[in-house]
């Protein structure tokens, strides 16, 4: 088998499954949007939930429980994170930027800000054996538009 290899012994007692293929790899698998409109629906819920039990019961102090849930609240709903490019798609947009040959790739979704901006930063290796230049591009992950510039570089030998 092609890849890396663990001595069975390690793999054990570092309890790594049987199954792990070092060479596996796949498109990533991004969740509903709408699972986070849930979880704010959830808050609110808490938050009336706590508010009814306070009214009744006076028990316990809620007075600081109410403004960080009510900020959390509104910040789960101000989050913005569409995502209309595919993982697919992104080479394809990012080729269009780069002064050279797309090679080997690698492409990772990351967030920027407050509200959690979705981006594709993507850093892509020109097709010589050893590559010899290396580009790292960033693309809005909603509206599929370039996000500052290119940076490319030299790679020494």
């Amino acid at each position: 088998m092609v890849g890396i290899n663990i001595d069975s012994e390690i793999a054990s007692k570092e309890n790594i499954p049987e199954d792990l293929n070092s060479l596996a790899y796949s498109a990533y698998r991004i969740p509903n949007i709408n699972r986070r409109k849930l979880t704010g629906y959830f808050l609110c819920t808490l938050f009336l939930s706590i508010f009814v039990i306070d009214y009744f019961y006076h028990w316990i102090n809620f007075s600081y429980t109410y403004p960080i849930l009510f900020l959390v609240t509104i910040y789960v709903f101000l989050i913005k994170s569409k995502i209309s490019v595919k993982q697919s798609e992104v080479i394809e947009l990012v080729g269009k930027y780069v002064d050279h040959s797309v090679g080997y790739y690698s492409v990772a979704l990351t967030f920027q800000g407050f509200r959690l901006k979705p981006i594709w930063t993507c850093i892509i290796y020109n097709h010589a054996n050893p590559p010899k230049k290396k580009s790292i591009v960033e693309i809005d992950a909603n509206t599929s538009e370039l996000l500052g510039s290119v940076v490319t570089e030299e790679l020494k030998q």
